[in-house]
């Protein structure tokens, strides 16, 4: 017996949506018939509606520089190079497909705290220097020229 309707509690960050994708899609493929009504955030919703062109401009780059966001996952999932600042998050709950990706992030006491605002001084992101991510840039397009 297959379900005709299906609703899907939609991530509540654009990471996660973008991780959930592929799941939509294979729950689409498994019940072609059916009706899928995904339930979330409206905000979430804007920011779904505007991923095409985020993934399109994602897909051309050479390389991405972000922080622990949406496009750094679709990065990943296109195949194009990452730097990513990780600050407050913990890397440990992001940490796969490492192999063209670049993570600086700073040592401190209060990190990974996943807190959206810092109640100290960001510590964990102001000590990231613009040197060190130019370094991380330059050593993944380098890894990335063809042989």
């Amino acid at each position: 017996m297959k379900p005709d309707r299906i609703l899907v509690r939609a991530p509540t960050w654009i990471g996660n949506a973008v991780m959930a994708t592929p799941v939509l899609r294979a729950l689409r493929g498994a019940y072609p018939q059916a009706e899928i009504v995904v339930e979330g955030r409206p905000l979430l919703a804007e920011l779904l509606a505007g991923l095409a062109e985020v993934k399109a401009l994602v897909r051309r780059a050479k390389l991405l520089l972000t922080n622990d966001t949406g496009p750094r996952h679709i990065a990943v999932a296109v195949g194009t190079p990452v730097v990513v600042l990780m600050g407050p998050t913990d890397p440990r709950r992001t940490q796969q497909h490492m192999e063209r990706q670049r993570v600086l992030r700073e040592d401190v006491d209060c990190s990974p705290c996943q807190l959206k605002t810092c109640p100290i001084d960001h510590r964990c992101m102001t000590r990231l220097s613009p040197e060190r991510a130019i370094s991380a840039a330059q050593e993944l397009i380098v890894e990335s020229l063809p042989d």
